[in-house]
């Protein structure tokens, strides 16, 4: 179960990844170029080495869940693989903004979906964490993401890992 104490954890990450967003990079690379880090410590030493951090948006979701103590959220045992339609299949769907927790995903389009945000702050219209280009990570509303991407907005619940 994703406990209070884990989504503080995440909320943490989020805020590591924001501090340092000029060393992080925007690519879609698999396996996830993140496989390897297994600790705050080895992010934090990644983000400082020569050309910084590169991922893209589900797997800088896969990180933070992984780094914070919850169960991979692609359900692929943190193998390095998985993208936002992995996320899609493996966690239970809902619709209602405001029962997002901290950590809760947000996958952006139809079929596998075309971006993964993460729950950084509650609320009707949450604060999004959001890495989906280069300049990224960064914050925003919901509201001002949904127009962005064709519908639907799905919610992933990860209470389970």
């Amino acid at each position: 179960m994703a406990s209070d104490p884990q989504r503080a954890a995440m909320r943490y990450l989020m805020d590591l990844l924001l501090h340092h967003r000029a060393r992080i990079h925007y690519a879609e690379l698999r396996p996830m170029s993140t496989a390897s880090i297994h600790s705050v410590l080895g992010l934090k030493q990644r983000i400082a080495a020569p050309g910084g951090l590169t991922m893209d948006c589900s797997e800088s979701v896969t990180l933070i869940c992984k780094l914070a103590g919850l169960s991979d959220p692609n359900g692929l045992a943190y193998n390095g693989q998985g993208f936002t339609g992995t996320l899609l299949g493996h966690l239970p769907h809902y619709v209602n903004a405001a029962g997002a927790k901290i950590g809760a995903l947000c996958v952006f389009g139809p079929g596998t979906g075309k971006h993964v945000a993460m729950v950084y702050e509650r609320g009707t219209d949450p604060m999004m964490w959001t890495h989906g280009e280069t300049g990224d990570p960064s914050l925003h509303r919901l509201s001002w993401m949904v127009p962005g991407f064709a519908p639907p907005v799905t919610f992933l619940n990860i209470s389970a890992l």
